[in-house]
């Protein structure tokens, strides 16, 4: 398996196994509510989608071009590649 694969995997599983975790939802609504934010690391959007639809002023950054396919977020709002280069300008 080439690393590319192994990274491809852990992601599946990770979306498999985390889909339905819901334990951290609240906690982050009300940390980021009345505020805007930024989620890095956002993965597959799993909190991201959720805190849009909770109305949550927020932006996201994933390494990957693959998962943010799956962030419901409007496209200026999602930012692809390198946390470390992250310009919200």
């Amino acid at each position: 398996m080439t690393k590319n694969n192994q990274y491809e995997e852990s992601w599946r599983l990770y979306k498999t196994h985390s889909a339905f975790f819901e334990y951290d939802f609240d906690y982050y609504y009300q940390f980021s509510k009345d505020k805007k934010t930024l989620e890095a690391f956002a993965g597959y959007g799993r909190l991201t989608n959720y805190l849009y639809l909770k109305g949550i002023s927020l932006q996201a950054n994933e390494l990957s071009p693959d998962l943010v396919e799956f962030i419901n977020l409007p496209s200026s709002q999602v930012h692809v590649g390198n946390f470390l280069d992250f310009d919200s300008q």
